[in-house]
């Protein structure tokens, strides 16, 4: 059982999860069923912080997309913006 434990840790510690986050995670899930909606809510965020970082870093890989192909030649549309 502590194995397991340890291992939902290091899985959610790599999911970038704060160890305050975690804490709280292990305890609801030792709660059983009474903590899974909790313990969903705190999956969510988490999820939503990714996929906030996912967009940015996609905004910037568009925005070096635009700047080479200018350099190429190539005319960017209005959405891309050189920062």
């Amino acid at each position: 059982k502590d194995i397991e434990v340890l291992s939902k840790v290091v899985t959610l510690r790599n999911l970038e999860l704060s160890i305050s986050e975690i804490s709280r995670y292990i305890k609801l899930m030792k709660q059983g069923n009474d903590g899974d909606n909790e313990r969903v809510r705190i999956l969510n965020r988490q999820r939503n912080v990714l996929l906030d970082e996912v967009h940015n870093k996609q905004k910037s890989i568009d925005c070096l997309d635009c700047i080479i192909y200018k350099i190429k030649g190539g005319q960017c549309g209005k959405k891309e913006k050189i920062r």
